[in-house]
């Protein structure tokens, strides 16, 4: 308890002065792509006008963040796991229905500082290949559940 707030005191201190003050919290999405249905929680949005930074706070940096927020490369086709995040909640913003926003950038925003006392945060600016990528993993994904699902029900 004693660290988990002597870290959120520091945070608050680094970045009070710069924090965007019209923001979302806590919002959760639901809508369709390519009749797929798909639902997010979304920590926290960002806005200038109808343009929105997508903030995804995360506690631990001791992981290796970096490779996460790549891309697919031949060593990683699916792209790393922060980055399939980062392009879902472009994918599912833009696709809101009852909002017309739309995400410029996906930020993840660590609150824990590194081991030389330094707070990171990792920014994933995404471009129409990798929603066409993302898009697609989501529609492989869906059909493989459907397709496994209709075989299930069919062998009772």
């Amino acid at each position: 308890m004693e660290y988990g707030q002597e870290v959120l005191n520091n945070y608050y201190d680094k970045y009070i002065a710069s924090f965007n003050k019209i923001v979302a919290i806590e919002r959760r999405i639901k809508t369709t792509i390519k009749e797929v249905p798909i639902k997010g929680a979304l920590d926290k949005l960002e806005f200038d006008g109808k343009s929105v930074n997508v903030v995804d706070y995360k506690v631990v940096i001791r992981i290796k963040v970096f490779p996460k927020t790549k891309g697919p490369s031949e060593k990683d086709p699916n792209g790393g796991d922060y980055w399939r995040q980062a392009v879902f909640y472009k994918i599912l913003v833009d696709n809101y229905e009852q909002k017309d926003w739309k995400v410029v950038s996906t930020e993840f925003d660590f609150i824990e500082p590194d081991k030389k006392k330094n707070y990171r945060k990792e920014k994933v600016v995404i471009n129409p290949a990798d929603i066409t990528t993302v898009t697609q993993q989501i529609t492989e994904t869906w059909e493989r559940f459907r397709t496994e699902t209709f075989i299930l029900a069919a062998a009772k």
